[in-house]
């Protein structure tokens, strides 16, 4: 384990002091057991909702303009309980459309589970104003599916503040690693990963997210690990660096008059 510890404390305890903060709630309600609806203003206009629930508490972000549809929708179900995804999906299916499920992952207060290079292979920390560095960059993005590019949220044109390549003998990227701090909290930062295709299963994804997680933590942020709920390898992935997951959650859109 890394010696290092995560900064300002437990890094499950900084994200629930930044979510109240950011949804406006007294403190400790996030720990307490029930189900709570909050309009955010940062969704004004969106017809966004997105529920976030763990064991204890399940809380819907909305645009404020639908927090009456959306209570009208949970009509009848005791809210001092924590309403689990499918029951609010249930609920849902008729009035929105569905984005999709994800899972938020911090560290655990043991830190980052070191991960070796595997042989062959070296460490590569980009500087966008290189042309070299770009020219690698230009080089990962063309030999990688775009549906893996828009999960991992690269865009060249747009580099993250942090990002890491996984260099083979030949000079090929192999693997990408970034962190870009997270609007929602600004204390946490979010992790993006790709493997080429012909490298995945290799011990190189976990390298690369070990070693961008470290470098957080090296300049004082949390990271944070968001992944499809149906994407298996990558909740591994997160798990085998040190990450748990603390929220599950699930994205709605409703249409707007």
């Amino acid at each position: 384990m890394s010696n290092h510890p995560t900064p300002d404390g437990s890094a499950h305890a900084a994200l629930l002091r930044g979510l109240t903060g950011l949804l406006g709630l007294r403190t400790g309600a996030l720990s307490e057991i029930g189900t709570m609806v909050v309009g955010l203003e940062a969704r004004a206009g969106s017809g966004r909702c997105s529920i976030y629930h763990n064991s204890l508490s399940t809380t819907l972000w909305c645009d404020p303009s639908i927090v009456d549809r959306v209570e009208e929708l949970l009509d009848g179900i005791d809210r001092a309980v924590s309403l689990t995804i499918d029951q609010a999906e249930a609920r849902f299916a008729s009035s929105a459309s569905h984005e999709g499920r994800g899972l938020v992952h911090v560290l655990a207060d043991t830190g980052v589970c070191p991960s070796p290079l595997p042989a062959g292979f070296t460490a590569m920390v980009v500087d966008p104003t290189k042309s070299h560095d770009m020219a690698v960059f230009r080089q990962l993005v063309d030999t990688n599916p775009d549906d893996d590019l828009d999960a991992a949220e690269i865009d060249i044109n747009e580099p993250d503040p942090h990002i890491e390549f996984l260099i083979d003998q030949a000079g090929r990227p192999a693997a990408y690693g970034s962190w870009i701090p997270w609007d929602s909290v600004p204390a946490f930062v979010d992790i993006g990963v790709v493997t080429t295709p012909t490298d995945r299963r290799t011990g190189l994804g976990r390298a690369v997210v070990a070693s961008v997680a470290q470098a957080a933590l090296d300049q004082g942020f949390h990271p944070l690990y968001r992944c499809d709920g149906s994407n298996e390898a990558s909740r591994r992935l997160a798990e085998s660096v040190g990450f748990v997951s603390v929220y599950e959650l699930s994205a709605w859109q409703f249409d707007l008059p």
